[in-house]
């Protein structure tokens, strides 16, 4: 399931991530420059970076590494106190990262759909890494 939720993550990141890239005035995705007022960037291409690279591929890295458990010597430095797998690390930082970025909008924006199905989803992420079983599943 946790895998599941992540693919999902990547497979709304990666096409919105890219059409705000193309089209950083927002408007290929229904999105006002408007919504930017309040904020120190002028158009949408930085969001659409961050929308490919963080609710994009690294989604998709961390889903790999859950399915395939391959480790490398680079992810040793992740693993620290935790004692997990990296990918288990990765989850819950996506996780954390997700209900941190949709509340921030729900503060400048007001709370919209989308954002609340995005910060459903981060915590579903975030509880779903910290079950046992998952952790038993990861440790090392």
């Amino acid at each position: 399931m946790l895998m599941a939720l992540l693919v999902f993550l990547a497979v709304g990141g990666i096409p919105t991530g890219l059409a705000l890239m193309a089209d950083p005035s927002g408007q290929s995705v229904g999105l006002p420059l408007s919504l930017l007022e309040d904020l120190p960037v002028h158009d949408f291409a930085l969001v659409g970076l961050w929308l490919f690279s963080v609710y994009g591929v690294i989604p998709l890295i961390v889903a790999y590494g859950l399915w395939t458990r391959k480790r490398w010597s680079w992810t040793d430095s992740l693993i620290g106190w935790t004692h997990a797998h990296w990918a288990w690390m990765g989850a819950v930082i996506l996780g954390v990262i997700l209900i941190i970025w949709t509340s921030f909008e729900t503060v400048l924006w007001g709370p919209f759909v989308l954002m609340m199905i995005y910060g459903a989803l981060g915590f579903a992420v975030l509880c779903l890494s910290l079950l046992p079983s998952v952790r038993r599943h990861l440790a090392l």
